[in-house]
């Protein structure tokens, strides 16, 4: 879908491009799996979204590092499902396919890396809030 314009992946990919080398290293993930990239590095500033991206020039990252020398960022990175009827990624079947996913994940690494973005914002909470008090299981 990148002849739709740069959005939020395109652009992570673009800004930190050792990211892109990780498509080639990653296989497929399974419906349980989430894939942690750990010590990307941001090098390019840019303004606007969609088809209004511009580069505007280097960015020098000042993010700490960790003992090994590796920035203190991590991404996490599920492959989502694309849905023609947008409403179909509200079945449970689905839902339960990104829910498995992040459960694989520790429940640290998830409240403070992940991203909630404006449709899934409630039901992140939900999970979130289910998971930390261990009172729900999506397997």
């Amino acid at each position: 879908m990148l002849g739709l314009g740069c959005v939020q992946e395109e652009i992570r990919f673009v800004i930190c491009p050792e990211l892109m080398v990780t498509m080639l290293v990653t296989e497929e993930l399974d419906d349980t799996e989430a894939l942690i990239v750990s010590g990307i590095e941001r090098y390019s500033k840019y303004e606007g979204y969609s088809n209004t991206f511009k580069w505007k020039g280097d960015f020098v990252d000042e993010t700490p590092r960790d003992i090994s020398g590796r920035r203190m960022t991590s991404i996490v990175a599920i492959d989502a499902l694309y849905f023609k009827q947008s409403s179909l990624q509200f079945n449970m079947d689905n839902i339960k396919r990104e829910l498995n996913k992040v459960c694989n994940l520790d429940i640290n690494i998830i409240l403070t890396k992940i991203n909630l973005y404006k449709n899934s914002l409630n039901l992140s909470f939900k999970f979130l809030n289910y998971r930390k008090h261990e009172a729900i299981s999506f397997v």
